[in-house]
């Protein structure tokens, strides 16, 4: 029995019980709840690598760049290109990645590092 199923079980033995166990209850669909949004979000992570591993080189060594927090102005300046072409690139990415906007891609490349992307 995995930690899900076991949370579930117990939710469902405390809810006929008293009020503390009511108490536990509540606790515990919130512990599940937790559970299943960092599941959740890591098979996002996961599903999304392998869009990740699709991006053409240059706008994967955008991509990289931006999993080690540089903002667009600075990959561009460090790869010596003009910050619209940057921009242009990462739009694309955006796309790619089906991610809606600029800061929802500088946190999904901080969350794709720390998942252990291969970036």
């Amino acid at each position: 029995m995995n930690i899900v199923e076991t949370l579930r079980a117990q939710i469902a033995y405390f809810e006929r019980k008293s009020a503390f166990a009511s108490k536990m209850a509540q606790k515990s669909r919130e512990m599940l709840q937790e559970i299943e949004e960092q599941e959740e979000e890591e098979t996002v992570i996961e599903s999304d690598a392998r869009s990740v591993d699709k991006l053409p080189d240059k706008q994967r060594e955008v991509f990289d760049l931006m999993t080690e927090g540089l903002t667009a102005a600075k990959i561009a300046d460090k790869l010596g290109k003009n910050p619209k072409t940057v921009y242009s690139q990462l739009k694309d990415i955006r796309q790619t990645l089906n991610i809606p906007d600029l800061q929802g891609l500088e946190e999904y490349a901080v969350k794709y590092r720390k998942s252990g992307g291969d970036s």
